[in-house]
């Protein structure tokens, strides 16, 4: 009633001068009480509305991420779909370095090479790329050097491991980069009320950001999957009878000692035998030598 109720009731209340622990049972507060009760429920489903809203916004977003990450897991030959993203980033790469309205003559060769050299183990000739005045015949020819290396790469490492390879480094590339995804928009979700303030609807800013946040993952997870394929190499482990052969025999110590034992049976056995000698004389009452921890009363010296 504070928030919603008319300043008539309040001014009303007050006249009349109506204890607090009375029922008002008036026309007027009963109609007063509805009407502040609908606008708090009006207020409170429009805010669950726009919460709805903004959640919206990222189940589209997970939707397409996992419907993607279970096709890899599902999917045996990742090849085409790699070639495909090192395809798209050398076209990105081109357009921004060798962009469509600047003249030829003023493409930033040097610093495509410098990039493309960052992500592929490839040394591509500055004079050959500069020779070249079509952006299309440009992607041509580099994807073709990366088309080799590639081949080169799945032929030392063999078509199974390639594969396994393949699926590792793209479930890994999703999982990490939709998890930086995530936190990038709860903090955008969190600041995006102040875009109120500069007349604009926070909900659209935030559908729009959204969507260029989510353009920006998957351009960053084919980036670093072409990067990550080509870089990460795999150390084979040397086979078991390789290593049995190669490996000298070394004496086992429990046979060692087993042998000593059995050469030293005798002498441990007169170790047991109670000390005599002529020169010291044992008392009745003293430890036994033998090391039973008895008198020597009690232990030898009954033979």
């Amino acid at each position: 009633m504070r928030i919603f109720g008319s300043e008539r009731i309040a001014s009303l209340m007050e006249r009349l001068k109506i204890p607090e622990d009375e029922p008002i049972e008036h026309p007027w507060v009963t109609r007063a009480l509805e009407r502040a009760q609908q606008q708090v429920e009006r207020r409170n489903f429009e805010i669950r509305k726009q919460l709805l809203e903004y959640d919206d916004v990222m189940n589209k977003q997970r939707e397409v991420i996992y419907k993607e990450r279970e096709s890899v897991l599902e999917e045996k030959n990742l090849r085409e779909d790699i070639l495909r993203m090192t395809d798209d980033t050398i076209e990105t790469l081109v357009s921004l370095y060798a962009e469509e309205k600047v003249r030829p003559e003023e493409w930033d060769i040097r610093g495509l090479i410098k990039r493309l050299e960052q992500i592929f183990p490839i040394s591509f000739p500055y004079h050959s790329l500069k020779e070249i005045y079509d952006r299309q015949q440009l992607m041509k020819v580099i994807t073709q050097e990366v088309r080799k290396a590639y081949q080169k790469k799945e032929e030392r490492l063999g078509e199974e491991l390639m594969r396994t390879l393949e699926k590792m480094i793209l479930l890994h590339t999703i999982d990490s980069q939709w998890k930086d995804h995530l936190y990038s928009m709860d903090a955008l979700k969190e600041g995006i009320g102040l875009r109120g303030y500069g007349q604009r609807d926070p909900l659209i800013e935030y559908k729009r950001e959204a969507f260029e946040m989510f353009e920006e993952l998957t351009q960053r997870i084919k980036e670093n999957v072409t990067e990550l394929i080509f870089k990460v190499e795999i150390s084979r482990e040397p086979s078991r009878e390789r290593v049995l052969v190669g490996t000298p025999q070394v004496p086992q110590p429990a046979l060692v000692g087993a042998n000593q034992g059995k050469e030293r049976m005798g002498t441990s056995q007169e170790s047991h035998l109670p000390h005599r000698s002529g020169k010291t004389k044992i008392g009745r009452n003293d430890p036994c030598p033998c090391g039973s921890g008895k008198k020597y009363k009690h232990c030898c010296g009954r033979r």
